[in-house]
């Protein structure tokens, strides 16, 4: 693995690679590197001809992402000599018999780049301690996570370290934690390689690192995969089932100020004789906390253990039935029926708490940590807020909806059969309206209060004041907890 340098001098390296346009965007749409070279898929000479051009772009992409060998002499027209060198001193290349191989894989993130074990090493040898590089599930909660201003923060689980020194960038203070020695190795050379210094690393188990401190924001993206045994440290679950996603939600929020929020991705199961919801209640119970949960899946047992199976046998192919009809065993065992997976994010706060959960199976592809905020100020608006303070109040909708209306032929016309108003933008959100109260959210722009449009829709429709009333308070709640309204500031 790579050897920590001079400070500077790693940074000289990083800023190479920034400077040749080594982007996630160059990567994955010019050199439509969207895979890496498996033997399964059988690629490797699509990559190779994408990458045969004599130009750092090219010769870095070959070396340091397909983690394929390259003529020295070629390799160093495209990398200044002293940029050679200083990759030989971080030994991050190694230079034999005029042919360059790559000690480690450098990946882009955003306007970082990180270096991590070549993944592609779990087709010789299974390494239990295998640094991964930023992953799908990696960028998930990069953009997911919140980026608190001034912030003291804690990244659980930080592997080679992408979202702790992503933070870095808006917090006063990082802390990165990895129970695996080889992770917050990784973990420091990033940090030098990307010239930042707010950010400490130190290795620990879980929660243990931050004993004593609280943060502004904590998240983690755990190893939470359903495991019959520990194969992986980066992704199997250490405890029995969803025992350590349940841990971290139950035990984090005590590491939090008041107003802090602690964000994860994770699995959970579904037992026969209990629905999935009700475990996740257990979960949150009594932590003093408001939560949001966004589902993003769920699997029958069978379907999750087939999903799972080239991360549990990436090398021995003919093992996988074996291997299949031993993590079914062990759900069955266990009354298993189904595996659920998503985003959380919980909120310390004092008092009453709630939970939200919404299905969103497509997360945003650009950061939605802003809009992570705004559906829990709307849930406060929907839990907390007294009918005579909405009634007052001149709601407005937000410019990313769009009301969907279907008609259907009746009676020699068109009568609207399905109305509903999308968030189209960021997170996703959506909802049905019945046809007396589509009309009141056309006409939500700012300029009517609650009780204005409540007296419109009562005169429009014949219906008594009251009931119009309670049904446009309902609808405004609705609205709020959902993502679709301009909220008003708080102090």
């Amino acid at each position: 693995m790579p050897r920590l340098i001079a400070p500077g001098s790693l940074r000289r390296i990083g800023t190479f690679f920034s400077d040749s346009g080594y982007t996630r965007e160059a990567l994955r749409d010019t050199l439509e590197l969207s895979e890496l070279p498996w033997r399964k898929l059988r690629n490797l000479h699509f990559l190779l001809h994408k990458t045969q051009e004599a130009t750092a772009l090219h010769q870095l992409a070959r070396i340091f992402y397909l983690g394929q060998p390259a003529d020295e002499a070629l390799l160093r027209q495209c990398i200044p000599g002293a940029i050679f060198g200083l990759m030989q001193d971080a030994e991050m290349l190694e230079v034999k018999g005029g042919v360059a191989k790559p000690a480690c894989m450098v990946a882009p993130l955003e306007n970082l780049v990180l270096v991590s074990d070549q993944i592609t090493n779990m087709e010789v040898e299974l390494l239990p301690d295998l640094v991964l590089l930023p992953n799908p599930t990696t960028l998930t909660v990069s953009r997911f996570m919140l980026r608190k201003r001034g912030a003291n923060v804690f990244d659980l689980g930080t592997g080679c370290g992408p979202l702790a020194l992503l933070l870095a960038g808006s917090a006063k203070h990082v802390l990165g934690t990895d129970i695996n020695p080889r992770a917050i190795e990784f973990a420091r050379f990033n940090a030098a390689l990307n010239g930042i210094e707010n950010v400490d690393f130190e290795v620990g188990d879980a929660l243990a690192p931050a004993e004593g401190r609280q943060f502004d924001l904590i998240v983690a993206n755990p190893p939470f995969f359903v495991s019959a045994e520990r194969q992986f440290v980066f992704c199997d679950s250490p405890l029995e089932l969803d025992g350590f996603s349940r841990m971290l939600a139950r035990e984090a929020p005590k590491y939090l100020l008041e107003g802090g929020f602690f964000q994860m991705m994770c699995e959970w199961v579904e037992v026969k004789g209990q629905r999935w919801q009700d475990r996740l209640d257990e979960w949150f119970t009594g932590n003093g906390c408001d939560v949001f949960v966004i589902k993003g899946f769920e699997f029958g047992a069978a379907k999750y253990a087939h999903e799972r199976l080239f991360e549990a046998n990436p090398l021995h192919p003919e093992r996988d039935i074996e291997i299949f009809e031993q993590r079914l065993a062990y759900y069955r065992e266990r009354n298993v029926t189904a595996v659920h997976g998503g985003l959380m994010a919980m909120r310390r706060k004092a008092g009453s708490n709630w939970v939200r959960i919404e299905d969103i199976p497509h997360p945003p592809k650009e950061c939605f940590g802003d809009d992570v905020v705004a559906r829990f100020a709307g849930q406060d608006l929907a839990a907390w807020a007294t009918d005579e303070q909405l009634l007052d109040w001149k709601p407005a909708l937000t410019s990313r909806v769009r009301l969907r209306q279907e008609l259907t032929a009746r009676d020699g016309g068109w009568q609207p059969t399905m109305q509903r108003i999308d968030l189209v933008e960021g997170l996703a959100s959506s909802l049905a309206l019945e046809p007396p109260v589509a009309s009141v959210v056309c006409r939500l722009d700012g300029s009517r209060s609650v009780r204005e449009q409540a007296a419109a829709l009562a005169a429009e429709a014949g219906a008594d004041a009251g009931v119009a009333q309670a049904e446009v308070l309902r609808l405004v709640r609705r609205l709020g907890s959902g993502g679709f309204l301009e909220l008003p500031a708080t102090g």
